[in-house]
């Protein structure tokens, strides 16, 4: 929110996001900021309602369990509240004075320019300060992980679902159409308006009907031939 923008403001112009998006803000950060108040009530009616064996249960005491009313002075006296605390202050102090103020050069922790007598070497910085600076930067690689993690889903979602389509629908669908195509272009060939043709496919009809009930029908159903 300080500094100057890093984007070209003749190209970007900022504004406020559209009323729905906004409304919907609105109730999120509403929810966030009473969603502490809405533990400590749910603790105080229901004391065991947020227990569980995530860490080790030497520290479960110190970091997990939820303040009621009932313990309020335990809770004030918590010395991972006050550590945890002058960490975000600390954590807020220098991006201020990094960002804000300009005390801070990031370049003192990574090294500035490369070296014009070894452009492989820069000058200033140490492997630490480096190793942080990229690490925050990065936000600990987790913009890395989850693109990874969605690239991996989509693609195997992808490819699923292309050989389900490609492979069952597909066939399915096109094995349908050949076979009614052959089907018909088969009879289209019986039905070649020659009566001798005819003739001999109602012989042929009959004498099949025939058998079937002489001979095929008394066996299929338990009996024989009579």
């Amino acid at each position: 929110f300080h500094g100057k923008p890093r984007y070209d403001e003749e190209k970007v112009h900022v504004h406020e996001s559209p009323r729905p998006m906004v409304n919907v803000l609105k109730v999120l950060a509403l929810f966030a900021l009473f969603s502490g108040a809405v533990t400590v009530g749910i603790s105080y009616f229901v004391p065991n309602a947020f227990e569980h064996h995530a860490v080790d249960p030497f520290l479960e005491g110190k970091i997990t369990e939820v303040p009621s009313l009932l313990t309020f002075t335990e809770y004030i006296t918590n010395p991972v509240l006050y550590a945890s605390t002058m960490v975000a202050v600390a954590g807020v102090w220098l991006a201020w004075m990094t960002y804000a103020r300009g005390f801070v050069e990031p370049k003192r922790f990574v090294g500035v320019a490369p070296d014009p007598a070894n452009p492989g070497r820069r000058v200033g910085g140490t492997a630490v300060g480096r190793a942080l600076f990229y690490a925050f930067t990065a936000k600990w690689g987790m913009d890395w992980l989850f693109l990874k993690i969605a690239l991996f889903g989509d693609a195997g979602l992808a490819r699923a679902s292309d050989l389900v389509d490609r492979r069952f629908i597909d066939a399915t669908t096109y094995g349908l159409g050949r076979g009614a195509f052959g089907g018909s272009d088969a009879l289209r060939r019986v039905a070649d308006g020659l009566v001798r043709n005819y003739t001999a496919w109602i012989i042929g009809g009959l004498a099949f009907g025939l058998i079937l009930l002489k001979y095929v029908l008394p066996a299929v159903s338990g009996g024989g031939p009579p």
